[in-house]
């Protein structure tokens, strides 16, 4: 219950009348919650802010610069300001993927370059054996590197 009160320039006073409400329960996310069109991968401590991964792969098989201009054409439940992830955050992503689902055995695009050599740019292999989850240089016009949209929420 709440009432307001008040004085105005005038030293009249004003009071409102008594109102009920409720507030929200807050809800807290967790990473493997599906959220504003993607799936929360990594999230602070607060629990309301983080990164989203899109629920399945954009597209398959593209090279590095289709990969780019897809992320950032991707929207989902009205939620644009997608983008191909850096090197850093695909491994974070990779760290998490047993929570998140879908991702095939192959190289996934990260939207890092190789330094001074703009041809090859890095991905991380999703698939198993001695490989799994390490960071490898592509060449960009590759064509077998899958990838996914990530975005902060």
């Amino acid at each position: 219950m709440v009432k307001a009160y008040a004085i105005n320039d005038d030293d009249k006073f004003f009071k409102s009348d008594e109102m009920n409400f409720t507030t929200d329960e807050i809800i807290r996310l967790k990473v493997g919650d599906s959220f504003e069109g993607g799936i929360i991968y990594e999230i602070d401590n607060s629990g309301i802010h983080g990164l989203l991964v899109s629920s399945a792969d954009v597209t398959q098989g593209t090279n590095w610069q289709t990969a780019i201009d897809k992320c950032k054409d991707y929207t989902r439940q009205g939620n644009g300001q997608w983008r191909l992830p850096s090197k850093g955050d695909l491994e974070k992503l990779y760290a998490q993927k047993d929570n998140i689902g879908g991702f095939a055995g192959t190289p996934y695009w990260s939207s890092s370059i190789e330094g001074a050599n703009n041809s090859l740019a890095f991905g991380v292999y999703f698939g198993g054996g001695t490989n799994a989850g390490k960071t490898f240089r592509y060449t960009k016009t590759d064509f077998f590197l899958n990838y996914r949209a990530i975005r902060d929420f």
